[in-house]
């Protein structure tokens, strides 16, 4: 999708205005409705992490190995996941397809502001799980994030805002951003139906 929007626009305001109408909706989809209200029991909450850790396995294999966007990522989080499954004794799903978010590394850069702005929203779902673990951060160590988390966040903005010296980078980053939601909703709603048959 063509943004037409120029390089005085900055990169992260094109890609906050590409993607508020999927960020509105998952502010409301089912887990993360019911997690807020406190409402989520343990069953789908490991459902939640289930799919979480597709998306994460889909994603993963794309920025650590760009080169544009490799620096950046943090891989760490799939290991997070990982010990919060353990944990909850869960077991890990299926190996999702080979996924891309788009044409070249621009289109990495959409995936990574993606995935590392999701560690902001994280730690408030932390917080929120504490009517399920208590004190306890075993289980949620993947929203509670790292300490490191803000800078690379900051890191990761900058980047964006130097990287956008044509048009069509603006417009490769938004399509990375829009797939990677995408598949995000996809991961969501496979969970659900898995957790539900």
């Amino acid at each position: 999708m063509t943004t037409h929007l120029g390089s005085p626009q900055s990169a992260r305001e094109a890609l906050r205005l590409a993607t508020t109408d999927v960020h509105e909706r998952l502010h409301v989809a089912t887990p993360f409705r019911k997690i807020a209200e406190g409402a989520l029991d343990m069953g789908d909450y490991v459902a939640l992490l289930r799919s979480i850790f597709r998306f994460h396995a889909a994603v993963q294999p794309v920025l650590s190995t760009d080169p544009v966007t490799a620096p950046l990522n943090n891989s760490e989080r799939v290991e997070q996941l990982r010990k919060d499954l353990l944990t909850l004794c869960a077991d890990f799903p299926a190996t999702p397809p080979e996924w891309t978010p788009g044409h070249g590394g621009h289109a990495a850069l959409g995936c990574l502001y993606v995935v590392q702005g999701s560690t902001i929203g994280g730690r408030v779902i932390y917080r929120q799980l504490d009517y399920l673990f208590g004190r306890s951060s075993e289980g949620r160590a993947f929203f509670a994030g790292s300490v490191n988390d803000p800078q690379r966040w900051m890191a990761v903005r900058a980047f964006l805002e130097q990287s956008i010296d044509s048009p069509d980078r603006l417009d490769r980053m938004v399509e990375g951003a829009q797939a990677t939601f995408t598949l995000f909703e996809s991961c969501l709603e496979q969970g659900l139906k898995e957790n539900s048959a």
